[in-house]
């Protein structure tokens, strides 16, 4: 099977100024090749994220955990835009602070693999507030789950 030669130099993935857009071009052919075409065809795969389109926190699911260990009192499941988000536990600080933790997978060596978690202060602070929001609802206000 003869397959084309790419250019070290030259990338085949480019993304459109401005727009978002990535694009993969065909790789750069030699002369040899099939009938000696030069493979510039450009692909759109269409933008990454939707800038006028913020994803919502929504259909947020709570089990509760009774005697759990490490100051687990709940999990929770929730949608995020069109993503199911499962497995983030709900602990309690000695202190009485509630705050939320993320699954994640060990490797054989010990170190941890988050699966899923915010990537920013902003977006931590919008699955708290709804998160540990509906735990205040379902509990009532209950004691050690008031707001702080």
């Amino acid at each position: 099977m003869n397959l084309p030669e790419m250019d070290p130099l030259e990338s085949p993935i480019r993304e459109d100024s401005g727009s978002g857009i990535l694009s993969v071009s065909g790789a750069r052919t030699n002369s040899n090749d099939m009938h000696e075409q030069k493979a510039e065809e450009e692909m759109s795969f269409g933008s990454v994220t939707e800038p006028d389109r913020e994803p919502r926190i929504s259909e947020i699911r709570l089990r509760i955990v009774p005697n759990g260990t490490d100051g687990l009192i709940a999990f929770a499941s929730c949608r995020y835009g069109s993503v199911l988000l499962n497995d983030i536990a709900i602990r309690r600080e000695e202190s009485g602070h509630l705050y939320l933790t993320y699954p994640r997978r060990l490797a054989a060596s010990g170190r941890p693999h988050p699966l899923h978690h915010p990537i920013d202060r902003e977006t931590a602070d919008q699955f708290e507030e709804a998160i540990l929001g509906q735990l205040r609802r379902l509990l009532g206000g209950a004691d050690g789950v008031s707001k702080r």
